[in-house]
């Protein structure tokens, strides 16, 4: 997900089901029910940020901590879970046998890094 597929509809800015269904339509979104945000408005809701592709909520704000946004279990879910960037550097091009026999002999074993260890491992494949 990237974030031009979230929008927020900012729930004190509306006042009636009309004032809702209006913004619904002119922005193209079809499948949020303006019956329902009517509803979370009187419940304290302030604003409920949506996935644009399915119209899903994935977080919201409400009255009783105005400063905090609370995000969906599912959501928090596919943020924890996903990967991380990565890019393969110089660094690792340009590892050799004689440069980390000199740093095990200076620091030790355990000073290796994970990049290191797997350059070894790979030596004998």
């Amino acid at each position: 997900m990237n974030f031009n597929n979230v929008f927020v509809i900012h729930l004190t800015r509306f006042n009636t089901l009309e004032d809702f269904e209006k913004v619904l339509k002119f922005n193209g979104i079809e499948n949020v029910d303006a019956n329902k945000l009517v509803e979370h408005k009187k419940n304290g809701y302030l604003k409920i940020f949506f996935d644009r592709k399915t119209s899903n909520p994935i977080a919201f704000t409400h009255n009783s901590d105005k400063k905090k946004i609370h995000f969906q279990e599912n959501y928090l879910d596919f943020l924890k879970n996903m990967p991380s960037l990565s890019y393969e550097s110089d660094y690792k091009k340009n590892l050799d046998v004689d440069t980390i026999l000199e740093k095990i002999s200076a620091q030790g074993i355990n000073s290796l890094t994970k990049v290191e260890k797997e350059y070894l491992d790979n030596l004998n494949k």
